[in-house]
């Protein structure tokens, strides 16, 4: 992470900047996960939901940032929920769609596939909106640990 916020600053004007995941899941379920500036990604196991903050800055904003890393253990069924701000930060007649409801998608679809969790989220966020236009990024990833 460290060595794409060096160059980013370096073939950017200074005044931009981006937020960033990037993660390395293993086969024994490991997981290592480091977070520039992206909204915490939640993690469901058995015991519920887990939100997953971030280790730094968006890249961009200094190009000397360190970044940390933070890991977790992902059991069979286990899924990992990945979105933009664009998805918390959609506005509807309700106000924002905030995490709170990110995470109630993801509870609904215990038991789903990434897919599934994909698509309920998408569509809790579509209902939520109302047709109305996006203002930013809308991007959802999950996975799920199935072996």
């Amino acid at each position: 992470m460290a060595q794409a916020n060096r160059i980013f600053c370096n073939s950017t004007t200074g005044s931009a900047y981006a937020t960033l995941v990037c993660g390395r899941l293993a086969q024994d379920g490991a997981l290592e996960l480091v977070n520039a500036g992206h909204p915490p990604a939640l993690l469901l196991g058995a015991g519920g939901i887990e939100s997953v903050s971030g280790t730094g800055l968006p890249v961009g904003l200094f190009c000397g940032n360190d970044y940390g890393s933070v890991g977790r253990q992902l059991s069979r069924g286990d899924v990992l929920l990945l979105y933009t701000d664009g998805v918390s930060e959609a506005r509807g007649e309700g106000g924002e769609f905030g995490a709170e409801r990110v995470a109630a998608a993801l509870e609904r679809s215990r038991g789903a596939s990434a897919e599934a969790v994909v698509d309920a989220v998408l569509s809790d966020l579509a209902a939520f909106r109302g047709g109305g236009p996006f203002h930013d990024d809308v991007t959802v990833m999950a996975v799920r640990r199935v072996g």
